[in-house]
């Protein structure tokens, strides 16, 4: 049984990605039409809808995560991963769609992978650094 105190104390870390990746898919998905217009090129507007969509229960995920007191074995595992394959799924976009990207696009992807990258990175350290179940 955790106590308030416990429960009260997030990993802030994985409450910050909760609110980033909700609020990124609920941009994708509004905005899923401009972001393309705006990017020249990579993922069509469909598949943009469709990665928002995959967001929401990601964060809820991350939330999840976010209140585990100690922080358990497997969420993070999963953050990690999912983290990790984000990342090389944003380069490989960037390198295949190189030439139709205008520069906001590009800018707008490798935003987008630095900022997932940094928050892997710092993931990393907790689940290394931190007792858990």
């Amino acid at each position: 049984m955790t106590t308030l105190a416990q429960r009260a104390s997030l990993h802030p870390i994985f409450a910050l990605d909760a609110l980033l990746a909700a609020g990124m898919g609920l941009a994708l998905v509004a905005f899923a039409s401009p972001l393309f217009a705006l990017a020249g090129g990579g993922l069509g507007p469909d598949a943009l809808r469709l990665v928002g969509l995959g967001l929401l229960p990601w964060s809820a995920h991350n939330w999840i995560t976010a209140r585990e007191a100690p922080l358990g074995k497997v969420n993070p595992v999963v953050q990690i991963v999912g983290d990790t394959l984000w990342v090389l799924a944003s380069v490989a976009l960037c390198v295949a769609h190189r030439s139709s990207l205008s520069s906001l696009g590009m800018l707008l992807y490798t935003s987008q992978l630095v900022g997932v990258a940094v928050i892997l990175a710092m993931k990393v350290r907790l689940v290394t650094t931190s007792p858990r179940r």
